[in-house]
């Protein structure tokens, strides 16, 4: 699996770079997540599993569980079911 090619959050607007692309694409994040969150996001969609998820954002597993919490309290879905909206969203790849 590639690296995840989203890079920053900025006012509630994912910035994200394609790796065929030179310029930059910026999608709206309706769910109030902060940029961990989708970058956790967009490390599981790659098939990362917590404690490479955890090495990869230098957090503790502890620290990615709290993050897996918050989002399901915020986007109140399924993290699967989320990953899959986002990406039908083009907000994670």
């Amino acid at each position: 699996m590639g690296s995840p090619r989203l890079l920053v959050i900025k006012n509630n607007r994912i910035i994200y770079k394609e790796e065929a692309e030179s310029e930059y694409i910026t999608k709206q994040n309706n769910f109030g997540l902060t940029g961990k969150e989708l970058e956790l996001l967009s490390l599981i969609a790659n098939g990362m599993d917590n404690k490479a998820i955890a090495e990869k954002m230098k957090s503790s597993i502890a620290t990615i569980y709290t993050h897996r919490k918050n989002i399901k309290g915020k986007t109140k879905k399924n993290l699967i079911v989320l990953i899959s909206d986002l990406k039908e969203r083009g907000l994670i790849k």
